[in-house]
């Protein structure tokens, strides 16, 4: 037989006691406080099959979030698979600047585009019950995610997600008062910072953005600029090193605008904010 206390202390051998306990929390249906009240506690063969399996998912380098089947971001729980790209914690200050901006505003409307998941959509959504929400992706499978996710948080009313390249497939008449956007920004030649295991498991078109990973921002730019959506802001994430390069673009399309760059809690540029 095999214990909750044994499993963990092999998988702290390896620095990975907190995978440990996630999966243990998840096969046995319980919370990870629960795990260490009974930490004698024998496993039932079923209950090992699982464990078994799920931690050779975690050896072959497969995320917790695609294992688990969720992932937690700002206060919401969103269903995760290999259909979209795993909402970082870092991507949860667009959600709470864009929160900042619109303050005021009655039924502020706003538009993620590249939503992925739907994290960013959904959590302003759950956050701002008030606002009227969009969101659009290429990736038919991550739409197909999003409004799964949508259902699962009761916010099918409230969130409308659409097919659409970039802004190609929005409709004209949509008025929106914020548009915020996390791209794939990984370049496939310069700035091509991405993790072994990101590469593996999480989906390219959610990963790279060109040549220097600004290619689809640069896209977005030409279109929020012939667009009529009514665009007050636009808020996006980025690389770090990509720094100089966006601020040529930012400089090229919006010169006459006021545009600003922010860190993330690292103290490394991260966001940026553009003012229509």
């Amino acid at each position: 037989m095999t214990s909750v206390k044994d499993f963990i202390n092999r998988a702290r051998i390896l620095d990975k006691r907190l995978e440990a306990e996630l999966i243990l929390a998840a096969v046995l249906k319980v919370s990870k406080e629960q795990i260490f009240a009974y930490p004698e506690r024998d496993l039932e063969p079923n209950e090992i099959e699982k464990v078994t399996d799920f931690w050779k998912r975690v050896e072959d380098g497969e995320p917790m979030a695609y294992i688990l089947g969720k992932k937690e971001f700002h206060g919401i729980e969103l269903k995760t698979d290999k259909r979209a790209l795993i909402p970082r914690p870092e991507t949860e200050f667009l959600v709470e600047k864009t929160m900042d901006l619109i303050e005021g505003i009655k039924n502020p409307r706003i538009l993620d585009v590249g939503t992925g998941c739907g994290a960013i959509a959904l959590a302003l959504a759950k956050a701002v019950p008030n606002a009227n929400v969009f969101g659009s992706d290429v990736s038919e499978e991550a739409i197909q995610l999003s409004r799964e996710n949508a259902t699962g948080l009761d916010l099918v009313s409230q969130v409308e997600f659409w097919v659409s390249d970039l802004l190609k497939s929005v409709p004209e008449d949509l008025k929106i008062d914020v548009l915020v956007a996390n791209l794939p920004y990984i370049g496939e030649e310069k700035f091509h910072f991405v993790e072994k295991n990101v590469k593996k498991y999480e989906p390219h078109v959610a990963l790279f953005g060109g040549h220097d990973g600004l290619r689809l921002y640069e896209q977005l730019f030409e279109q929020i600029n012939s667009s009529i959506l009514g665009i007050k802001w636009v808020l996006g994430e980025f690389g770090s090193m990509q720094t100089e390069i966006l601020e040529q673009m930012l400089d090229h399309y919006f010169s006459d605008k006021k545009w600003e760059i922010l860190p993330d809690l690292a103290g490394l540029d991260r966001y940026f904010i553009i003012y229509l």
